[in-house]
């Protein structure tokens, strides 16, 4: 992922490579540079700087003056500038925006693309330019996080604004706010690094994809829903990664064997941890747990259902209080992990019967996000998902001579007929030997109805026996 800095050139910049008079942003004691966009560049990794010009012809030797400072750090940092056509006043919002606008129309192709992520410096410039870096920057064209510097502590610090555009200016419109909403939330996962693998064409997968942007914002447990082999260990990760990219993903598997009569649990310690104790050969060192090695990351519980009834009463406790006892000692600490859950039964139905606790339930249905089956995506979804597993198991089974992931119009209509019991998991694993087996110069309807694991003991749906 390329990282672009977009920056106006402010008078401090100007005045940090000596080009005018410095103001109020000196050369600090260290003598490392100054001025919010040199600060920038030398704190974080840029592999471009966008940088807009209203100073003539002092902008261009600014240009070349944050090269030679980055030369050392980014020896090979691409810096581009967008000089205004005509003089502009940069208190004057018609004048900053329309500059800015044209700027980032006329973003290099090397700057732009999905494998680009922009980033807007409100530190230099006008006030009025911080603002319009604001309202771009929540445009789908040119959506971008909002970074900032500062004189008095090194470092880059991304903007989290606190509080949510759509409802500050719809707020007079309840009915418009929430549908503006659902639709800034599906252009949040369009433009999402994170979601760029996730098709969610559709209604049921547009709902899907808004459950998942909001729920990802949220500090809340998440319990994802849905038939075996849909995709929800996938989506999970894909929320992570949307809100706590660069933190730990921790996967317990909860379907571990245990057995109540003699305290054997598999779970418990791979959650909570192993306090130090006593052994034939000296003391045992205590074990982190997953709850408190995730740090402010994720830790997915995957098929909870399957959780032993002591894991559930501890992991109540814990979610119910906000805090975890530290594994090294008694000391309770903050619970700073989001917790996320998946489920392919009816939890409720294991809740009326006594398999699972109802306050542990209740905690992680906080937020739920179903998934649909594979059945009732659109034709569009399924075909695309279908193109995507053949050119994935062509480029798994390079080896394989003769490799075929052609399908025949009559394979094709019958992957959409057929109903898929096992959704994503068994259309892969069906497309993968298929290919593999296949005798022709492309996949027929019998290499399809040949890979499908007939055997199994499922509904297939009408027409199948």
């Amino acid at each position: 992922m390329k990282r672009i800095l977009v920056s106006w050139i402010g008078h401090a910049d100007l005045g940090a490579a000596g080009l005018i008079k410095p103001g109020r942003d000196p050369q600090p004691a260290s003598g490392s540079p100054s001025g919010p966009i040199a600060r920038a560049v030398m704190a974080r990794d840029y592999d471009g700087v966008m940088l807009i010009n209203d100073h003539g012809d002092k902008g261009a030797v600014y240009a070349e003056w944050l090269r030679i400072v980055a030369a050392d750090k980014t020896p090979r940092l691409d810096v581009r500038i967008h000089t205004a056509l005509s003089p502009i006043r940069p208190t004057r919002f018609e004048d900053v925006y329309e500059t800015a606008e044209c700027a980032l129309k006329s973003f290099p192709p090397e700057f732009s693309g999905d494998d680009a992520a922009t980033e807007y410096l409100l530190s230099a410039g006008t006030p009025a330019m911080a603002v319009v870096w604001l309202l771009l920057s929540r445009c789908n064209a040119f959506r971008g996080e909002l970074v900032e510097t500062s004189r008095e502590e090194p470092g880059v610090r991304t903007v989290r604004l606190p509080f949510d555009l759509c409802f500050v200016y719809l707020r007079d419109n309840p009915l418009e706010a929430r549908q503006q909403m659902f639709l800034e939330s599906l252009n949040e996962a369009k433009y999402s690094p994170a979601f760029r693998d996730v098709l969610f064409d559709g209604p049921d997968m547009e709902d899907v994809m808004f459950k998942a942007v909001r729920s990802a914002q949220s500090s809340s447990p998440v319990l994802i829903t849905g038939e075996s082999g849909t995709g929800k260990s996938f989506l999970a990760r894909k929320m992570h990664e949307h809100a706590r990219v660069g933190k730990p993903f921790i996967v317990v598997h909860c379907d571990q064997p245990y057995e109540i009569e003699s305290g054997f649990f598999r779970v418990l310690p791979k959650l909570f941890g192993v306090r130090s104790r006593g052994g034939p050969d000296g003391m045992e060192p205590a074990r982190t747990g997953a709850l408190e090695t995730a740090g402010e990351g994720t830790v997915f519980l995957d098929e909870i259902k399957a959780l032993d009834p002591l894991t559930q009463a501890a992991l109540a406790r814990v979610v119910a209080s906000g805090t975890l006892q530290k594994s090294d000692g008694n000391v309770e600490t903050e619970l700073r992990c989001r917790i996320m859950a998946s489920t392919c039964v009816n939890i409720a139905e294991s809740v009326a019967r006594g398999d699972f606790r109802k306050d542990l339930y209740l905690l992680l249905r906080r937020l739920i996000v179903p998934l649909p089956p594979l059945r009732s995506r659109t034709d569009k979804t399924f075909y695309d998902l279908v193109d995507r597993f053949l050119e994935d198991i062509r480029q798994q089974n390079r080896g394989v001579r003769g490799l075929v992931t052609q399908l025949s119009p009559a394979a094709r209509k019958f992957l959409r007929t057929y109903q898929w019991p096992d959704n994503l998991r068994e259309l892969y694993m069906t497309l993968n030997q298929a290919a593999v087996f296949a005798r022709g110069e492309t996949i027929s309807e019998q290499d399809i109805k040949g890979a499908i694991p007939w055997e199994l003991d499922r509904s297939y749906g009408p027409g199948f026996t």
